[in-house]
C-alpha cells in the first residue's frame, strides 16, 4: 500500500513539495532442495527444509522542486527512508535466535538541476547518495544538453535535444 501526494507552493507552479509513504508485507521463503551444488552443504541441509518469513515493512520520502527565471533554471532535491522500521528477518530460526538480523534502514539523498548556459545549451548536474549499513555510495554526473533551435519557446521547453 503506497500514498503520495504533491502540493504546489506558490501559484505559477514553480515552487513544487511532494511526499510518499509505503506500507507493505514481505513474505520470502527458502527450499534448499532446489539448490544445485557439487558437494551436500551441511549448513544448507541441516535447516528447515521449507524455511519461511515475513515482515511489515515501511519507507518514506520528500522532495522539492523549484523553477527559477522563467523556468530556464530549476533545482530539485529529495530524501527518502526505507526499513524504517528495522524488520528482523530470519528464515527457519526460533525468534530468540533471529534478534540482530534486522534489515539496515536505507537513506537516499538526491538532487540536480537543469541551468541554461545559452539559449540552446544547458547543463543538468545531478547527484545522489545512498547510505544502508556500513555501505555508502555517491555518484556525481551531469548531461550537458544542446538544441539546434532556442530551448524555450512560448509554450515550454523543447525537447530535440543532444546530451553528452
Amino acid at each position: 500500500l503506497s500514498m503520495s501526494g504533491i502540493k504546489m507552493l506558490d501559484r505559477h507552479s514553480r515552487k513544487l513539495f511532494s511526499g510518499a509513504i509505503k506500507v507493505g508485507y514481505v513474505m520470502d521463503s527458502f527450499d534448499p532442495t532446489k539448490i544445485i551444488a557439487f558437494d551436500e552443504e551441511v549448513a544448507i541441509t541441516k535447516g528447515d527444509a521449507f524455511a519461511k518469513t515475513g515482515y511489515f515493512d515501511l519507507s518514506a520520502g520528500l522532495a522539492w522542486a523549484h523553477m527559477l527565471d522563467s523556468e530556464k533554471h530549476s533545482y530539485y532535491l529529495g530524501v527518502s527512508a526505507s526499513h524504517v522500521n528495522k524488520p528482523e528477518i530470519s528464515f527457519g530460526l526460533a525468534e530468540s535466535e533471529a534478534v540482530g538480523n534486522e534489515l539496515y534502514r536505507k537513506f537516499i539523498i538526491h538532487g540536480g538541476g537543469d541551468f541554461s548556459i545559452t539559449r540552446k545549451i544547458a547543463i543538468q548536474p545531478s547527484f545522489i547518495f545512498m547510505d544502508q549499513g556500513p555501505n555508502r555510495e555517491i555518484t556525481v554526473g551531469s548531461f550537458l544538453g544542446y538544441s539546434s533551435r532556442d530551448r524555450y519557446t512560448k509554450r515550454g521547453k523543447i525537447d530535440n535535444k543532444l546530451k553528452f
